[in-house]
């Protein structure tokens, strides 16, 4: 299933505000980026094989290591990969039209 990139960010916001309240409130000082695929260097320093096998991924400090010192600091990141997410959601959609 192919989406635009339009499309496809509506979809990761609405994602986004679809969160329960305790986790959206988490998200402070977390910038959400869409890219096309993992990199080749991403995918070697992950031992991961296929560009297909990497969803998504979190870049930072992860909250509960987060202390008083934690101010002024660059945004975590969190890195959605859109071509995998296709991928999956044609799979399954061929797969369950199957049945």
């Amino acid at each position: 299933m192919k989406v635009t990139g339009e499309e496809f960010e509506e979809l990761v916001t609405e994602a986004i505000s679809g969160l329960p309240e305790k986790f959206k409130e988490k998200m402070e000082n977390i910038v959400v980026v869409i890219e096309s695929l993992p990199s080749q260097e991403l995918l070697r320093e992950l031992k991961i094989k296929s560009p297909y096998g990497l969803l998504g991924l979190y870049r930072g400090v992860p909250y509960t290591r987060r202390g008083i010192w934690y101010r002024n600091v660059m945004p975590d990141k969190i890195i959605i990969f859109k071509k995998p997410i296709e991928a999956l959601l044609w799979f399954g959609r061929s797969r369950f039209a199957k049945d």
